[in-house]
């Protein structure tokens, strides 16, 4: 149950400046804080995407998306950036229930924000919130001199992320291009709502 959970409410506005309102369902909408100017598609591509991911473990998931990450030159080693990634697990799960978890970190390493998603059909124990198996996952590393570049990437991916049925899109697409493809649908039907 995901209604008026403290533990959810208090991960999304202490840790992501990411709030949750109940919309009336059994369910919970993700709402953004403040505006923000910046596009996913500025910092996904099809090649940081993997369809199915090969991962059964938490632990393997991370592993899995940060050599994702280094194989495309996107990131200069995997050591540093993996632990930090863990680190944070550590403090408390990025997976934020519906089936979606948003694994990120701040490293030195890092020298612009990256992003990089992987998709489990069968799902994840990801120690979600909600305790569900986790089949969407979106990976945020950004500069530690630039921390609030993940926070506007996170609130994106919420707001993308709350209808259901871009959800179920995403989890039935056959390959990255087919991923890409929803993401560049749900990016322009954003802009069109926000002009409207």
């Amino acid at each position: 149950m995901l209604r008026n959970n403290p533990k959810i409410n208090r991960w999304g506005t202490r840790s992501h400046s990411i709030r949750f309102e109940p919309n009336g369902h059994e369910q919970c909408d993700f709402v953004e804080k403040e505006s923000d100017e910046m596009n996913l598609l500025d910092v996904i591509s099809p090649r940081c995407i993997k369809v199915p991911l090969e991962s059964r473990t938490k632990k393997e998931v991370i592993a899995e998306l940060v050599d994702l990450m280094v194989s495309v030159k996107k990131l200069p080693h995997r050591d540093a950036i993996y632990e930090a990634l863990i680190e944070r697990e550590e403090v408390g799960s990025t997976g934020i229930g519906h089936g979606v978890a948003l694994p990120h970190a701040k490293c030195a390493e890092v020298k612009e924000i990256c992003v990089s998603c992987g998709i489990s059909p069968e799902g994840i124990d990801f120690d979600a919130l909600d305790r569900e198996p986790v089949h969407i996952f979106f990976m945020i590393l950004a500069p530690r001199s630039a921390p609030g570049q993940h926070l506007k990437i996170m609130s994106i991916l919420t707001r993308f992320l709350s209808r259901e049925a871009a959800r179920e899109e995403i989890i039935k697409a056959g390959n990255a291009d087919d991923v890409y493809s929803v993401l560049c649908d749900l990016n322009q039907n954003q802009t069109i709502s926000k002009t409207l």
